[in-house]
């Protein structure tokens, strides 16, 4: 049976440019979107990333929207969620060394490679996220 993994495309849709965002587990690792720890669920990602990057207040949308994609974890099943909020100006994780929002034109330099076609496709879907009204 060939490993599989479930990841997680984050985005914050902007009409100024929309941002997707970007974790590192290490020092000196390669940013990589958010992916699940071995048995964890798309729900405990999702609370993972909303516990320990975003504000209490903070509230994540997920859109009807996957992928599936080869990486270097294995096989990846990856959903497209929205954010509005801002992460955390400080955080302290075991699990993320560092996040930020990236907008697609720096993530398409920065990110791990083996990601670049999760990446084209949240871009593909942005539409099917809301647009929050006081977005600039």
């Amino acid at each position: 049976m060939e490993h599989e993994v479930i990841g997680l495309a984050l985005v914050r849709r902007r009409t100024s440019g929309s941002q997707i965002l970007l974790v590192r587990a290490a020092p000196n690792a390669p940013w990589v979107l958010p992916i699940a720890c071995a048995e964890e669920s798309l729900e405990a990602l999702l609370q993972a990333v909303h516990k320990e990057l975003f504000p209490p207040s903070a509230i994540l949308r997920l859109a009807d929207s996957t992928v599936k994609a080869e990486i270097v974890e294995g096989r990846a099943n990856f959903a497209l969620a929205s954010s509005d909020d801002d992460l955390h100006p400080y955080f302290e994780s075991k699990r993320f060394y560092d996040a930020r929002w990236a907008g697609y034109s720096e993530a398409r330099y920065i990110l791990r490679g083996d990601l670049h076609e999760i990446l084209h496709w949240t871009r593909r879907n942005l539409h099917t996220l809301p647009l929050p009204m006081t977005a600039a």
